[in-house]
């Protein structure tokens, strides 16, 4: 209500020309540092009780601690009514707007396995943006400098599903100020291997004149670089990845089942180990073997067609479980009927159980 009393009349004939849409940087649903806070409103027991029907006060300890018998609905529950809420209160409402005004939403907020502590469901959330976007540090922590393919290929695994033309990525911040133009050149051509269409490099200050400014995952790529009248062929150079990867769809035979519900029934540890979780991912690309991941939600809404897993854009032959241990109802009888069509499903380390 605020943004429409007094910006949209300065700035709302820019909408869908100018300003083709609206960036979001990593925002959470509770405290940033995560820890041992859980998701809460003031009315979250109420609206637990309206959606489930039952009372979690009495078993409110039980999203921390285990009770053999009945930690795993408990907690289940809660970040389910975590996500309907989130959802609710913020990315719908955001990306309705967005659309009834003529610009897409984007943004990210964090996208490692232990950040459904921030969010309970990354692709629920994130699916609902016109533009689903993802953040990509790698250039700021590591040399030789590469882009690794963990958010890249989440985030475009999110837009095949949620059938988004777009997909983004805020990427190579904190190069340095002698980071050479090629580099840049083979992080674009990157991005765009793992499927990204529109690129927002980190960052363009206006003025350098600060310590902050100067300081904040340099360099800028505005007019205070050295470089920024080379920019334009770089500039070009991704225009052209990103119109090339927005053409068609992707041909991607193999899903991999994201493990939320595993997640979830986990409660709220210190530590999500994700390791096996990745090197089944890093295999299939050592191997030239694209992927798609895919949420339970999405497979629950899937259609089975021609031995293939129908999602969004994606079409799935190939239906991998890795290290799964839990699965819902509806996602359980998908992946039969999957198998009953004909499709393949490899189950790694172990076959899930529903709950």
């Amino acid at each position: 209500t605020g943004f429409q009393t007094w910006a949209l009349p300065i700035y709302g004939r820019y909408f869908g020309n100018t300003i083709p849409g609206i960036f979001f940087d990593e925002i959470f649903a509770n405290n940033s540092k995560m820890g041992d806070n859980l998701f809460w409103t003031d009315d979250f027991l109420q609206a637990f009780k309206r959606i489930k029907g039952y009372d979690l006060a009495e078993r409110l300890p039980l999203i921390v601690f285990d009770d053999p018998e009945q930690s795993a609905k408990t907690r289940f529950d809660y970040f389910d009514v975590v996500r309907h809420l989130y959802i609710r209160a913020w990315f719908k409402p955001y990306a309705d707007w967005c659309a009834c005004h003529g610009i897409w939403a984007t943004g990210h907020t964090t996208e490692k396995l232990v950040h459904y502590k921030r969010q309970s469901d990354y692709f629920s959330t994130m699916g609902l943006l016109q533009v689903p976007g993802g953040d990509n540090e790698d250039y700021r922590y590591g040399y030789p400098r590469m882009i690794d393919w963990y958010n890249s290929k989440q985030i475009s695994s999110i837009a095949n599903l949620y059938d988004r033309k777009r997909v983004m990525s805020e990427a190579m911040g904190g190069g340095g100020y002698t980071i050479p133009l090629e580099e840049y050149r083979y992080g674009f051509a990157m991005l765009a291997a793992y499927g990204i269409n529109l690129f927002v490099p980190h960052l363009f200050h206006y003025t350098t004149d600060s310590p902050p400014s100067q300081a904040d995952w340099p360099p800028s790529w505005f007019y205070s670089n050295p470089y920024w009248k080379y920019f334009k062929p770089l500039a070009d150079f991704g225009r052209r990845l990103s119109f090339m990867n927005a053409q068609g769809r992707e041909v991607c035979d193999v899903a991999i089942l994201y493990p939320l519900t595993d997640l979830w029934l986990g409660g709220n540890p210190d530590q999500v180990d994700d390791t096996f979780y990745k090197e089944v991912q890093q295999i299939l690309l050592d191997h030239h073997i694209n992927f798609n991941i895919i949420d339970p939600t999405s497979l629950a809404r899937a259609s089975i067609r021609d031995r293939c897993i129908t999602a969004g854009k994606g079409q799935y032959r190939i239906l991998i479980l890795p290290d799964i241990h839990s699965v819902q109802l509806d996602v359980l009888e998908k992946i039969e009927n999957f198998v009953l069509a004909g499709g393949t499903v490899i189950a790694l380390k172990s076959l899930p159980d529903r709950k």
